[in-house]
């Protein structure tokens, strides 16, 4: 519930699974560090033991690099340079080559006003999805602009063979994200890493599905 609203789930078939992070970057009025792309930043982070498997993530960041001097938990560049260190990158980037920030191709239009486009709306993959079959394609205004003022980011991929381990525990995620601070930092909130330890192991013996949490 801290990462309104960026959702995990593992998409699966009879012969291969994936873990997909829905994102719905939102405003946050009470943490402000943490609005749009700060949520991202904090979620994918909460989230890193996933990226060790085959991962999408994919949404409405409301976000774009030409925005990276407002204060934040972690910008828009931050947020791709991370992804990237888990060998996740862009698609819509390494389809059509181009840099963040410098994007040719709009995916939402303010007021529905062809002039006051921007490039906020991403789908970041796992290097192993990346084949020659790869089809990335964004929306035509005209087609889309009477249904929202968002278009559509269209991929054709092939998934790999394989199943995901999803047996981890909230346990897992926080200690492995404790072990990244330094030890300056896990003495000075010492107190709040036990709560969170607590927290994790609560939710771990909790009676129903992780992911419905």
């Amino acid at each position: 519930p801290d990462f309104r609203y960026i959702l995990p789930f593992r998409v699966f078939n009879e012969r291969s699974s994936f873990f997909l992070l829905a994102v719905w970057a939102m405003d946050n009025k009470v943490n402000p560090m943490d609005r749009y792309i700060g949520q991202v930043w904090n979620a994918t982070h909460f989230y890193s033991s996933l990226f060790k498997e085959n991962c999408i993530v994919i949404g409405d960041f409301n976000s774009n690099q030409i925005w990276d001097t407002a204060v934040r938990s972690g910008n828009h560049s931050d947020v791709v340079k991370y992804l990237k260190d888990h060998r996740i990158i862009s698609l819509y980037h390494y389809c059509f080559d181009e840099c963040q920030g410098n994007e040719s191709i709009k995916t939402f239009y303010l007021h529905r006003n062809y002039n006051k486009s921007y490039h906020i709306d991403y789908l970041f993959a796992s290097e192993s999805f990346i084949s020659d079959k790869l089809r990335f394609e964004v929306g035509v205004f005209e087609d889309w602009i009477q249904l929202s003022d968002h278009v559509p980011i269209i991929t054709e991929l092939s998934v790999p063979v394989g199943f995901v381990n999803d047996s981890f525990s909230y346990m897992d995620i926080v200690t492995e994200d404790i072990n990244a601070y330094s030890l300056a930092f896990k003495e000075k909130f010492q107190k709040e890493i036990e709560e969170l330890k607590t927290k994790a192991n609560k939710a771990d013996n909790l009676e129903f599905d992780k992911l419905e949490l």
